[in-house]
């Protein structure tokens, strides 16, 4: 899961066999289900302009590790939001505050970024 900090000054592109090429804009992120295998690479859309994002890792059990691999690409528009007193809370997976994701990778997740 690649996930572009929403401050970022600029883009990453995503190509991978299942979803071919792809924008990740600031405060979005791409998913890639790997399991029984995929093709993926991914750099910066524009040399020189410095980027700000985060991978994270997510280890499926045994019985899930060969899945039907999949390519998950959700805008920044659509990454659910709680507003906190003092914090906002992006969803990157799963759920939290009573709101939920659209998108469900095998394991199943809560990943919320708090900003």
């Amino acid at each position: 899961m690649t996930y572009m900090r929403p401050d970022s000054k600029e883009s990453f592109i995503n190509r991978d066999n299942l979803s071919g090429l792809t924008y990740i804009e600031p405060g979005g992120l791409q998913i890639m289900q790997a399991g029984s295998g995929m093709q993926h690479d991914e750099f910066p859309k524009v040399e020189g302009i410095e980027t700000s994002g985060f991978q994270i890792w997510v280890n499926h059990s045994d019985k899930n590790r060969f899945v039907t691999p999949k390519s998950i690409h959700v805008d920044a528009k659509d990454v659910p939001e709680v507003a906190l007193e003092n914090a906002l809370v992006r969803i990157v997976h799963g759920a939290y505050g009573g709101k939920s994701t659209t998108h469900k990778m095998v394991t199943d997740v809560d990943l919320c970024i708090f900003f």
